[in-house]
C-alpha cells in the first residue's frame, strides 16, 4: 500500500482524517436530491463492484476491497456527469486504482475491462490470469443477483 494514498473504500470509511470522502458524499447527496436516482447507473455500479470483488477474491488477492472500489467508482463519471480524470484528480486514490479506472491497466484494469465487456456482450477481452471464461460467467451471475438485491445507495 502506498503511503498517503487510498487503496480501497475502507480507507475512506474508517479513516476520519480523509475529509475528501465527506465532500464526495455531500456532492452525491446533492446530485441525487437535485436530479433524482439514476437506477441504471446505480445498478451498473453495484454489479461492477461486486463482480470485481468476486474476481479479486477468486484470484486470492489480499485487497478485494480495492477491487470492489474500482468497480464501484467505474461509474462515477456517469453519476457525476463529469470526466473521470477530473474526478480522480480530486481524490487521493493510489496510482493502481487511477490507472485501472482511466486506462484499464494492471490486474484491476483487466478485471474492470472484463465486467465492462460482459455488460456489452463482448467476448474479446483478456481473461484475468488463472480464471476461465466459465468461472467469469458464474461470477457475473452472482454479481447480477447482488446488484438486484443490494441497497448500497
Amino acid at each position: 500500500k502506498q503511503k498517503g494514498f487510498v487503496n480501497a473504500l475502507d480507507d475512506y470509511v474508517f479513516n476520519p482524517a480523509l475529509e475528501v470522502l465527506e465532500d464526495y458524499a455531500d456532492i452525491i447527496k446533492v446530485d441525487i436530491l437535485e436530479v433524482g436516482p439514476k437506477p441504471l447507473i446505480e445498478h451498473a455500479a453495484k454489479l461492477r463492484a461486486k463482480f470485481c470483488e468476486l474476481v479479486g477474491s477468486r484470484l486470492r488477492e489480499s485487497s478485494v476491497d480495492t477491487y470492489f472500489t474500482v468497480g464501484l467508482f467505474s461509474s462515477l463519471d456517469a453519476v457525476m456527469d463529469t470526466e473521470m480524470k477530473f474526478l480522480l484528480d480530486k481524490m487521493n486514490l493510489c496510482q493502481e486504482v487511477k490507472l485501472a479506472l482511466l486506462e484499464r491497466q494492471g490486474k484491476l484494469g483487466v478485471v474492470l475491462d472484463v465486467v465492462c465487456g460482459l455488460e456489452k456482450g463482448a467476448t474479446d477481452f483478456a481473461l484475468p490470469q488463472g480464471v476461465s471464461g466459465k468461472e467469469l460467467s458464474t461470477l457475473y451471475l452472482q454479481a447480477m443477483r447482488f446488484a438486484e438485491e443490494a441497497k448500497l445507495f
